[in-house]
This record gives structure tokens, sequence and C-alpha cells, in this order.
């Protein structure tokens, strides 16, 4: 639900910037309250799990896929980069 919302919001942020509209102090705040709360949970709870888990084999095999993730899959604006 989390990861929904955040979505939400910085898609409403982004049409505004499109848009060139300064107003988006209410979906900013509402953001990093999303954002503070969801990441508490993930860092005491979700990240300490997946540790418990993983093997070191594992472990290093997700930081490295992580690390040669190509720029052009995260680094996109409006469809486009």
């Amino acid at each position: 639900m989390e990861h929904r919302q955040v979505g939400e919001l910085l898609e409403a942020i982004h049409e505004k910037v499109k848009e060139r509209n300064p107003e988006s102090d209410q979906e900013e705040e509402r953001l990093l309250a999303v954002l503070a709360s969801h990441n508490v949970k993930e860092e005491r709870i979700l990240y300490p799990a997946i540790d418990k888990v993983l093997e070191d084999s594992e472990r290093a095999s997700l930081f490295k896929a992580m690390k040669e993730m190509p720029s052009e899959r995260y680094e996109v604006c409006c469809g486009h980069g």
C-alpha cells in the first residue's frame, strides 16, 4: 500500500513539474511523511529479516546485480531518458 502511495505522490509531483506548477508542497510533505514511516519499517523489520535468510553468496550476487543495473532503467522521465 505504501509503495502505491509513494508512486501516486511522485506522479502527482511529476505532473506539476511538467506543467511548471510550483504548488507541490502538499504532495511533497505527504511523500516525506509516507517515506519516513515506510523506511523505518523496512530498516527495522524487512532488511534484518532478509539478512537472516540470505547466504553471503546470495547477498553478493544481489549487490553485484544492483551495481550493474544500467542507468537507463532508473534515469527516465516522461517515458524517455
